[in-house]
């Protein structure tokens, strides 16, 4: 893992994730925790992430770009004990009632580097993200280790890089696609890019960091890899080690500017991929061979293992394939739910006979002829910013 000149082997990050694991039980941290993180971008993050897991709690990305007022809103509705930040950070939760643990304060030159003995059975809350809700106050979503081990091991199934790949880590902490770079990158002892957040909005610079560090995968929001694809085929600039681009978070179009970008590439592959934040990846669309055969709006393909889909109509009873439904989601795929909102939960995660257990999306959609699903957009007035659900209601307060 690196980032400019500083770089982490795995033998380090498996030493400075225990030491940091190490601090945070001493602190207090309990099996099951959620604890707040809120660094800058850096091999260090990852470290903590690890460290939080290895401790047994589930972290809680704060991102220092949020609004003060949401991250106050983050930190009391998730009740976090501790918030790790660096030293520049700290002064952003000075008002909080969690302790602020300040990574450079930390002591970790003396801390152990021995693995903590966790017991992870009844253990099942990997991250918690707040994502945007519709009375003005964002949801806080709980995701479990069981979905997200299960999307690692089948993302791990589909990309031709089985070791020795080399990811670019583009989407912020608050997104949850940052799973799928950073772990698995790390689980098949990949090589993961870093890069400031200065770099990561300065489409000319980024691209320069994928020829320079020979990036094989990279993952982008549908408007970030538009404005990619523009801004390499305006200079030339073209990628020449990118095989395989994964996209999410918003509708993907083929636009003349992605066709021509993937004509210039040595033959790599487009995923799309779709799955809100309660579910994280559920279905995957692979778009290789001629990009001009590719089709302009592409659907959002089938289910990955254990996961499934479902049209159906205001009965919860399957629509026929072509006719048009309400797409509900299942499997292992599903957060535990909302995090300190059981009404809400219970809104939105239904138990229904013959299906179990179901994610209510509102979105809309139908089955195609082969087989695939074609995202025909919200029944709400839910937008989409460049990968982010933004309900109406959160801007208007």
């Amino acid at each position: 893992m690196s980032m400019g000149s500083n770089s982490l082997t795995y033998a380090q990050l498996e030493s400075l994730s225990n030491k940091i694991s190490h601090l945070l039980i001493k602190s207090g941290v309990q099996a099951g925790d959620v604890v707040g993180v809120s660094l800058v971008r850096s091999p260090e993050l990852i470290a903590t992430i690890l460290g939080i897991l290895k401790a047994g709690g589930a972290y809680l990305p704060l991102d220092p770009e949020y609004p003060a007022e949401r991250l106050k809103y983050m930190v009391k509705h998730s009740r976090v004990d501790k918030i790790v930040v660096q030293n520049e950070l700290a002064a952003i939760f000075s008002d909080s009632k969690a302790e602020v643990l300040i990574l450079e304060k930390m002591n970790l030159a003396t801390a152990s580097d021995l693995k903590a003995v966790i017991d992870f059975s009844k253990i099942d809350l990997a991250y918690v993200i707040y994502t945007s809700g519709s009375t003005g106050n964002p949801k806080g979503v709980s995701m479990g280790h069981k979905a997200l081990v299960n999307l690692i091991q089948w993302q791990n199934t589909q990309t031709i890089f089985k070791s020795n790949s080399i990811t670019l880590q583009f989407t912020p902490l608050s997104f949850d696609v940052h799973f799928q770079e950073i772990f698995s990158t790390l689980v098949l002892g990949g090589h993961l890019i870093m890069i400031t957040e200065e770099e990561r909005l300065d489409t000319y610079s980024l691209l320069k960091i994928l020829e320079e560090k020979k990036v094989n995968r990279i993952f982008l929001p549908y408007v970030a890899l538009n404005l990619l694809s523009e801004v390499a085929v305006a200079h030339n600039l073209i990628p020449s080690s990118l095989k395989e681009v994964t996209t999410a978070g918003e509708q993907l179009k083929i636009t003349t500017n992605i066709r021509s970008f993937f004509k210039k590439l040595d033959q790599a592959t487009l995923y799309n991929h779709y799955g809100p934040s309660e579910t994280h990846v559920v279905t995957s669309l692979t778009l290789d061979g001629s990009p001009d055969l590719w089709p302009s709006l592409p659907t959002i393909g089938k289910a990955i293992s254990n996961s499934y889909i479902y049209i159906l109509d205001e009965n919860l009873k399957p629509v026929t394939p072509g006719n048009e439904g309400d797409i509900y989601l299942g499997g292992v795929c599903l957060a535990n739910g909302y995090l300190h909102s059981p009404e809400l939960t219970d809104e939105r995660f239904l138990q229904i006979k013959d299906l179990g257990r179901i994610y209510k999306t509102g979105d809309i959609g139908h089955l195609d002829s082969d087989g695939n699903i074609v995202f025909l957009g919200r029944k709400d007035g839910q937008v989409k910013i460049r990968g982010y659900r933004i309900e109406l209601g959160e801007i208007e307060l």
